[in-house]
């Protein structure tokens, strides 16, 4: 039985809870039903959402539905950071807690952005445009449960400011070392909370490719990293044959370097 809709347009919202969000022309439609059973079905787009943290989402759409049994959200749009997340959210109502998954693909996300915003401040970075595609599911009310995976990409990717390249750009009087452009930066993740497992990482850039895996372990802090540096034969030359001695070289002429990493 349909009991009824409600439409709003060009709306103000305010919802006070724990703290303020706020919301601006915002549009939509809600729906009542009491068949089969109780549920609230609607739509929403809003131009921008304010929420805490000084975080300001743009152009947002999602679709929803509520019942005693469950919460749906079967699709959403939200610009964020110069790019757009998409996905779905869905929710049960389990005897534990409610256990959630949900699907997001991330497009066009500014790398520098993102690390300004968390005010990570380190010498080294990342520039570029994140591309994802990831699932994460476990119980809603419990962080301790949250399980992932997925694929985060680059693109237009640049490292700036590692000390390495800084380095090399001295030594070999090549400046393009201080700026370094990537063909490819990506990265494979699997997350039980609190152990992120990186079982593939793979970086390309001209005369050099790095590849490897890793475990970062969230609660504590502690990292461990198992990398292989791939640098090309144009690179031989420019350095002291002493520097390559007792590191292994490939049928293609690139040296293997290997590199591992511990954070306690």
């Amino acid at each position: 039985m349909d009991l009824g809709n409600f439409v709003f347009e060009e709306a103000k919202i305010q919802i006070n809870a724990v703290k303020k969000i706020a919301l601006s022309d915002a549009n939509g439609k809600v729906s009542f039903s009491s068949s089969p059973v109780p549920s609230i079905a609607g739509s929403l787009e809003c131009k921008t959402v304010k929420v805490p943290e000084e975080i300001e989402l743009t152009d947002n759409r999602f679709s929803f539905l509520w019942r005693s049994d469950c919460i749906m959200i079967p699709s959403f749009s939200i610009g964020f950071l110069d790019g757009k997340i998409t996905g779905s959210f869905r929710a049960d109502r389990t005897k534990m807690a409610p256990q959630f998954k949900s699907h997001l693909s991330v497009q066009g996300i500014s790398v520098e952005k993102v690390q300004s915003f968390w005010k990570k401040q380190e010498k080294g970075r990342i520039r570029g445009k994140i591309k994802a595609e990831m699932s994460i599911h476990g119980l809603l009310i419990k962080s301790q449960r949250l399980a992932a995976e997925g694929t985060v990409k680059v693109e237009e990717a640049r490292m700036v400011g590692f000390t390495i390249l800084n380095i090399m750009s001295s030594y070999l009087r090549q400046p393009e070392f201080l700026e370094l452009s990537l063909s490819e930066c990506e990265f494979d993740f699997m997350l039980d909370h609190p152990k992120l497992n990186i079982p593939r990482i793979r970086m390309i850039a001209k005369d050099l490719e790095l590849s490897g895996k890793g475990t970062v372990n969230l609660l504590q802090g502690t990292q461990t990293f198992d990398l292989m540096l791939l640098i090309g034969a144009n690179l031989h030359p420019k350095f002291p044959e002493t520097v390559w001695e007792g590191l292994h070289k490939r049928s293609d002429g690139r040296i293997e370097l290997p590199i591992q990493v511990w954070v306690t």
